[in-house]
């Protein structure tokens, strides 16, 4: 499935893609599904020269790594991409999402790809994917702390800070039930550190279950952060009314970040789930229900900066169970009638009661003209 967002200047694409049929082996499906990733590109004139990333969701990332890096090093000169030990809740092996940014117009845009790392510079603007694994055996906290040392250096390095320049994370927890708390106590330490409280701001994020290719990596983090921005173009969201402040109980991120440009808006949606407004789980045992509920919330977050849910350009949606799939994928195909790419994936969520997170990007043309166009 593909999405769009079209301006006067430049389209940006959102892709999602999977091969449930497992009459393959491995290597052969990584063929298959490659293949049709081309056709996609070939058909929307997606030229490698404007794909910005591949994130790429393995069943068994400690033995496909291997060659699905091999793959990519072959075929996809200068890529930067992601690997994600999460399996697809259809069965799959594999499935991945990636993100594009064509200019029109005769419009160019500057892109390096280095290590674990690709930098986009639009307009005025300067943006950064980046993946980070720790180079430490340890717990969680450690292991954490190494991952936010990395990340200030990176940051840093664009000239940048955490504070005022990183827009998401996705941190990946092995066996969250037990990991996520040790990250989590890391995390706090290190944003108080940069004087980001409840009081100021911290980052829109999804803390998830997820492995990396080496059974002793325990947190795996993947970011975005942009040089350019001013303060009045980020907006931190909340809905008080559907979802309390994550501090409340022991956590720190933002439900969602808004950022604008002169031409565009773009909305990062947390991993959000069936929680209210007390902190509270929703309707344990309830996989429809708690779905129902976090589309709730997140639409209360959208609506509540200038969005809707009709705004969508992806989601990812994890569950605690995979045997929950053809039920989550009945009533989204049903609510959404394969207007939004997504992707189902087998990872357990932070609290063991929730069943089911959806994170998402949404962008509109409601941009301020007093800002920089996007492109």
């Amino acid at each position: 499935m593909i999405s769009e967002f079209n301006s006067s200047n430049c389209t940006e694409y959102f892709l999602t893609l999977e091969l449930p049929d497992r009459n393959y082996m491995f290597n052969e499906i990584v063929e298959i599904i490659f293949g049709r990733y081309n056709e996609i590109c070939k058909k929307n004139g997606l030229d490698k020269n404007f794909l910005i990333y591949i994130r790429i969701y393995l069943s068994d990332i400690y033995n496909q790594a291997s060659y699905v890096k091999e793959y990519l090093h072959n075929n996809y000169n200068s890529v930067f991409y992601i690997l994600v030990g999460q399996a697809p809740a259809s069965g799959a092996k594999i499935a991945l999402e990636s993100y594009f940014c064509k200019p029109l117009n005769e419009v160019e845009i500057e892109k390096n790809v280095e290590d674990n790392l690709v930098s986009f510079k639009h307009g005025a603007y300067l943006t950064k994917w980046g993946n980070i694994t720790p180079g430490l055996i340890g717990d969680s906290y450690i292991q954490t702390d190494d991952l936010f040392n990395k990340l200030t250096s990176q940051v840093n390095d664009l000239g940048g800070n955490i504070k005022d320049n990183v827009l998401r994370t996705w941190i990946y927890v092995r066996d969250i039930d037990n990991n996520y708390s040790g990250m989590a106590k890391c995390r706090n330490k290190w944003f108080e550190s940069e004087d980001m409280t409840k009081d100021t701001h911290y980052i829109a994020s999804t803390g998830i279950e997820g492995k990396s290719v080496l059974p002793s990596t325990l947190v795996q983090l993947s970011y975005i952060s942009s040089i350019g921005l001013n303060n009045e173009q980020v907006v931190f969201m909340s809905a008080p009314d559907y979802m309390n402040p994550t501090h409340e109980y022991g956590v720190t991120f933002e439900r969602g970040t808004k950022v604008v440009y002169g031409d565009r808006t773009h909305y990062y949606i947390s991993g959000t789930a069936s929680i209210d407004n007390k902190g509270n789980v929703l309707f344990p045992t309830d996989v429809i229900k708690q779905i129902e509920r976090a589309f709730i919330n997140i639409e209360a977050l959208l609506l509540k900066y200038s969005a809707g849910l009709n705004d969508m350009k992806i989601m990812i949606i994890y569950l605690r169970d995979y045997s929950d799939y053809q039920i989550v994928q009945n009533y989204i195909t049903e609510r959404f009638k394969d207007t939004i790419p997504y992707v189902i994936l087998n990872a357990s969520v932070c609290r063991p009661l929730w069943l089911v997170e959806i994170e998402c990007v949404a962008i509109n043309n409601k941009g301020n003209e007093k800002f920089k166009i996007f492109l």
